[in-house]
């Protein structure tokens, strides 16, 4: 049995980053309780770390950020971030 299905504890914080994230979607509400009409995107901090997560695992998180007038879905989140600081920033 793993943390996850047991009723005696909370999952330790390793054990909720090791796992992956596959999809993200973000959205807002206005004062009214209403989707805002344009989809909103993550912070610049948000993205760098949702970069990260990518990075650590390998492998792309999907972002659907909602809005009333639409709905956009990315592959990863270096569509939002070009130009990403990460490790081969550094060089080698």
């Amino acid at each position: 049995m793993d943390a996850w299905d047991s009723d005696f504890r909370e999952p330790t914080a390793d054990e909720v980053s090791a796992r992956r994230i596959l999809s993200l979607a973000i959205a807002a509400r206005n004062t009214e309780g209403e989707f805002v009409s344009v989809p909103v995107s993550p912070c610049g901090s948000c993205r760098q770390v949702i970069l990260e997560q990518e990075m650590r695992f390998n492998q792309p998180i999907r972002i659907i950020l909602v809005g009333q007038n639409g709905i956009f879905i990315f592959n990863s989140i270096k569509d939002l971030l070009p130009f990403a600081f990460s490790e081969e920033s550094l060089g080698s």
